[in-house]
């Protein structure tokens, strides 16, 4: 152990330290951000779950509604159809929305339920339409259809993992208005159906009796389980009592006076007189009633969700910040004790390491460049900085300076052998710029050279122009002394136009204008309509088109019009005007063969 730390520098065992001292610091601090971040994730998760909740939950308003109003119209009161019309039309709409839903949750499970849940309410609309359906198959078809919307809500809620919230308030507030709640309302719903039609018959059953008692028992038994979740949540969270403690008491209330109404004017008398429309609206009062609640309740559970997500982050930032600042001043402390102990020795050794830094990569770069690679560079090196009040004035002072100096020299040397291999980059640059105008000449000249049909050999002399100058788009015209106009005699990824024609005066066009001045225009913004450049993936203008006549001496053989995307350089209309007298002079001695063949084959007809 102790070889192994002698062989150590001062600064790695203090780093060593610092190292230990931080994993002490992390490890519980790491564990304890992971699980904030954690819950902080399942608050935000859940968070995002109730807007769906809401979605089903107002979709089961509209349904409850609709089977109200359906069962009324269907016991004999034709003025509530317009209001029946209205809820069909808002729960299409609804239905539409949890559409969209459920293809955001895109979750099989969800998927299959509402699948059902779509259909079921497609063929009770049509059922309703049609007016093919009674008032008890009406209401069974509608209490099937919540009863599957019902579970619909339960399996979104279990994704975004709401039931299995790990806070009391939280969670008692979803028992309540999650699954307590939506219970509730449909057993209320359910009395105001059945009750509205026992009331238009007049008379009622020994079994609807206890259908009846049986569901106003159960309503009560929801009123107490959902006021023992709400008074749990309101224990774990004090501050919830205002907002929630009299609302929910009031519908309480509001609930034990229509349970009270079933049970004097219906499971009671033996006559039934109670109007049934007022028993109709006094149940929709109390259930719209429990709605409210609901909707005050999910309003509360997305705050408290949100103030739990934003208190754990900004507890996790302020561990995190507290962290970062004692990390920075531990630095800082121990960056000064670590300096005070070892400057006078870091001054000496940086020095000597920079005298030697990157010589090996110097020795390559310089054998590299000797045996005529001049792509590589040497980099120089850099002279190290030395305060004055770091050198002392003893001998190793003086040494100090003496390597100092020596640094400085080794960089000036790096300078010049910079510039050398600058030098010698540029003259191999004008060897290669000479070789390729020499070999491109020559491709041209072997080209033309022989006998050769006028339009395959304009072809190949444009094609090796557009390649060697990385043109687009080109065109060769020779011109017809006969009729003073320039004609198209080959082209390459030229598309012709209708409006265009291919034959152009002297002066006439860019091409016309170049014969006529008998010099090369080069325009470097081309119109956007000029000419274009098209493959099978789109079409582009040319940035830079140039035309270069071709000139026998005095004698206009032709032009030569070519267009790229980028711009010629001067190498490249070097290579131009050197090689349009070339060109020239290969045509026109072309031109000359084949008008000579024209003479003698017109003899030898005579």
């Amino acid at each position: 152990m102790n070889g192994w730390l002698n062989r150590l520098l001062l600064r790695q065992k203090f780093f060593m330290l610092a190292l230990l001292a931080a994993a002490m610091v992390a490890l519980p601090s790491t564990l304890f951000i992971l699980e904030a971040n954690k819950a902080v994730q399942i608050a935000r998760t859940e968070a995002q779950g109730i807007a769906p909740v809401r979605t089903v939950l107002r979709l089961v308003q509209l349904v409850q509604q609709h089977r109200g109003l359906q069962a009324m119209r269907l016991n004999g009161f034709p003025d509530i159809r317009p209001e029946q019309e209205t809820r069909h039309a808002e729960a299409d709409r609804a239905v539409a929305a949890m559409e969209g839903q459920v293809r955001r949750l895109d979750e099989r499970g969800i998927n299959v339920a509402w699948l059902r849940i779509r259909e079921d309410w497609r063929t009770l609309s049509n059922d309703i339409t049609r007016q093919s359906l009674s008032a008890e198959a009406s209401f069974t078809a509608h209490t099937e259809l919540i009863v599957h919307l019902l579970k619909l809500e339960l399996l979104i809620a279990d994704l975004f993992k709401l039931r299995h919230d790990p806070e009391p308030e939280t969670y008692f507030l979803i028992d309540a208005a999650m699954v307590r709640a939506p219970a509730l309302r449909e057993t209320l719903g359910q009395l105001r159906g059945l009750g509205s039609g026992i009331l238009v018959e007049r008379t009622i059953s020994h079994a609807q009796r206890m259908q009846i008692r049986s569901r106003a028992d159960r309503a009560l038994d929801y009123y107490d389980s959902i006021d023992d979740a709400i008074s749990l949540a309101i224990g774990s969270n004090e501050a919830l009592r205002d907002t929630l403690a009299e609302v929910v008491q009031a519908n309480r209330n509001a609930g034990a006076q229509v349970l009270q109404l079933v049970q004097e004017q219906i499971i009671a008398p033996e006559q039934l007189r109670f109007p049934t429309l007022e028993y109709y609206r006094l149940y929709s009062e109390t259930i719209d009633g429990q709605y409210r609640v609901s909707e005050l309740v999910l309003d509360q559970l997305s705050a408290s969700l949100i103030q739990r997500a934003q208190r754990l982050t900004r507890t996790t930032y302020t561990l995190m910040g507290a962290i970062v600042l004692l990390a920075l001043l531990a630095v800082a402390l121990g960056r000064r004790i670590v300096r005070s102990v070892t400057a006078p020795l870091g001054v000496a050794l940086d020095l000597a390491r920079a005298m030697t830094a990157g010589a090996a990569d110097k020795i390559a770069v310089t054998q590299a460049i000797a045996d005529g690679d001049l792509t590589r560079d040497l980099a120089p090196a850099a002279t190290p900085p030395a305060a004055p009040d770091e050198i002392p004035d003893d001998e190793v002072g003086e040494l100090l300076r003496s390597v100092l100096r020596m640094s400085e020299v080794q960089h000036s040397l790096d300078l010049a052998f910079g510039q050398m291999t600058a030098a010698l980059r540029a003259n191999s640059a004008q060897d290669r710029a000479r070789d390729w105008l020499k070999s491109g000449l020559n491709e041209l000249g072997d080209l033309m050279r022989g006998e050769h049909e006028t339009g395959p050999m304009a072809e190949q002399v444009l094609l090796c122009l557009a390649h060697r100058l990385r043109a687009q788009v080109g065109a060769f015209y020779l011109f017809d002394a006969a009729a003073q106009q320039l004609y198209l005699c080959a082209s390459y990824a030229y598309t012709r136009r209708k409006a265009l024609a291919e034959r152009f005066a002297l002066g006439q066009g860019l091409a016309g204008q170049a014969a006529l001045e008998r010099c090369c225009i080069c325009i470097d913004e081309v119109p956007p309509d000029y000419v274009s450049i098209a493959s099978g993936l789109g079409a582009a203008a040319p940035r830079n088109v140039s035309a270069v006549p071709l000139l026998h001496g005095e004698t206009l053989v032709g032009v030569v019009e070519l267009g790229a995307f980028h711009a010629y350089t001067d190498a490249d209309l070097e290579f131009l005007d050197r090689a349009r007298d070339s060109i020239a002079v290969g045509f026109d001695a072309n031109l000359a063969r084949q008008r000579m063949r024209l003479v003698l084959s017109g003899r030898v007809a005579t």
